[in-house]
């Protein structure tokens, strides 16, 4: 090797990888394939399987991110459940309400109604898969109280309610069938392997690159530099991420603050001693009911 030739070697900076979120971890080497896979393979010098090795371990972290993408479908769940609670309260309470209406039609209505659904209260604080079972079960039960429903004016609620529910259930099933479906290995598993298999092909491209002929090291020279950038990009981004969200945290810490020791030491709503009256947290009890 000519003294001239170590001086000018080129070297693939492989990056700080293990900082990087799974997501952001994933991008870079797929970005890094990409590019090396633009050379053709004689090039390279690559030895046989590494460069398959390498996707195969890629393709499994994209696997991995998309997996994780079910929470998102459960953030879709929990807001579906929200809406149906926040209908179910209006529902409950628009019938208990109508108990006692100055409208005798209304008020019979309200107590068939409430003879009916008696069971229900409360089911909001139920588990979200409880709480769809038993929706399912009030709404066969009020078939029989259509009229009962018109006249209290809660058609529309009802039919949202369902519609919502229907949602739910549908997001639910989709969610179970992809975990029945993938078995993946975990990110930590898989990510040092991709790292390993990375920085072993960088290995071989700097030799491919010391030993190519003039026109061969022009190309290799290309793609080192271009990895090399990809590596700077990725980092850069990445540390333009964490600063971000250091900032938003410190600005949402600031925030929650408010105005001081003395005001985070007095409760804006200071709560009033237990006389032994308070309800106890659970099922909602139905406000028109007799106590013996």
């Amino acid at each position: 090797m000519k003294k001239k030739d170590v001086q000018n070697l080129l070297k693939i900076d492989s990056g700080t990888t293990i900082r990087f979120d799974n997501a952001h971890h994933a991008e870079f080497h797929r970005q890094q394939y990409e590019d090396v896979l633009a050379v053709a393979p004689a090039k390279l010098k690559l030895p046989v399987g590494l460069l398959e090795e390498w996707k195969k371990n890629i393709d499994l972290e994209v696997a991995i991110n998309k997996e994780s993408d079910k929470s998102v479908q459960t953030a879709q769940m929990m807001a579906k459940d929200k809406e149906r609670d926040q209908l179910l309260t209006y529902f409950f309470g628009v019938v208990r309400i109508n108990r006692i209406a100055p409208d005798e039609i209304m008020r019979k209505a309200a107590d068939r109604l409430n003879a009916k659904i008696g069971p229900y209260y409360g089911i909001q604080s139920d588990p979200m898969d409880a709480e769809n079972l038993h929706i399912i079960g009030m709404r066969a039960d009020l078939e029989q109280l259509a009229g009962e429903v018109a006249t209290l004016g809660l058609v529309p609620t009802l039919s949202k309610l369902y519609a919502i529910n229907d949602e739910f259930v549908r997001l639910y099933k989709e969610r179970r069938d992809q975990s029945l479906a993938v078995i993946l290995p975990s990110s930590r598993e898989i990510r040092p392997k991709t790292d390993e298999a990375f920085d072993k092909i960088c290995i071989y491209i700097v030799a491919a690159n010391l030993h190519a002929t003039d026109e061969d090291r022009g190309i290799l020279s290309n793609l080192i530099t271009k990895l090399n950038k990809n590596t700077y990009d990725f980092r850069t981004r990445y540390n333009e991420i964490i600063a971000q969200r250091k900032a938003a945290a410190k600005k949402k810490k600031e925030k929650e603050g408010g105005g001081g020791e003395d005001d985070k030491k007095k409760p804006s709503d200071p709560k009033k001693p237990d006389d032994g009256k308070t309800p106890k947290p659970g099922r909602e009890e139905d406000p028109g009911e007799d106590k013996a």
